[in-house]
């Protein structure tokens, strides 16, 4: 009995030290978004343009079933790192993100696999030009979101080459990429919409929930860790 009972204090313990370390590691993640998106807005990371925006992250991530969270990070980061890709529009950029969420879907990718696909998306874009591994980790992870490039490129360049043959080129570049990801948008959804929901999106929409609930407790313990006399 002894024994339980010490074992029992060491667990609560560990629970306890772990579910800080998950609150703090999720804290960083919205604050860090904030700083990225509140700078590609131009209005700060903590004003009422910046808390719209990442509204609409958290309407986008529950809309395509992904993670709030990685959402808030993606634009984030295609914000910074490829804003004229976007025309400088955030909301272009989760558009963007909720049209590849939905394709990842549709093509049956795993959570590892989107975020390794889209870290690659992110960037090429940043490169200014989609080829080699990036292209490769598209048609792995999203084959709607490639085969929509390759209609968009088609069309556009007015030539019948593959996407991979025009890739190697260098004429898929970020603003055809980002252009032929929106204008496949209600074409993806229509496909998106006759997926049946899986019990890891319904888990990951429900933590989007919890985060999104927990963001005034997050966003404080933030604000502790900025006080002087922190």
């Amino acid at each position: 009995n002894a024994l339980t009972r010490t074992v029992a204090r060491l667990a609560a313990v560990y629970l306890g030290v772990m579910g800080a370390k998950a609150a703090i590691s999720t804290s960083d993640t919205i604050v860090s978004a904030k700083n990225r998106i509140g700078d590609a807005n131009g209005t700060g990371w903590n004003s009422k343009e910046t808390q719209q925006s990442l509204d609409k992250i958290y309407a986008a991530s529950q809309r395509a079933r992904t993670g709030y969270s990685d959402m808030m990070s993606n634009v984030g980061k295609s914000m910074s790192l490829a804003s004229n890709a976007f025309k400088g529009n955030i909301d272009n950029a989760i558009r963007f993100q909720e049209i590849m969420g939905k394709a990842y879907a549709v093509s049956g990718a795993s959570q590892a696999e989107q975020a390794s696909s889209m870290y690659q998306m992110i960037q090429a874009l940043s490169a200014g030009v989609l080829q080699g591994d990036e292209l490769r980790s598209v048609r792995e992870g999203a084959t709607a979101a490639y085969q929509a490039i390759e209609k968009y490129a088609q069309g556009v360049l007015h030539s019948d080459k593959s996407l991979k043959d025009l890739a190697s080129d260098g004429l898929i570049t970020s603003d055809l990429v980002v252009a032929a990801i929106l204008n496949s948008g209600d074409e993806i959804d229509k496909r998106f919409a006759k997926t049946r929901l899986t019990f890891g999106q319904m888990w990951t929409m429900f933590k989007n929930d919890a985060i999104k609930a927990f963001e005034p407790v997050l966003q404080k313990l933030n604000d502790v860790l900025n006080s002087d006399s922190f």
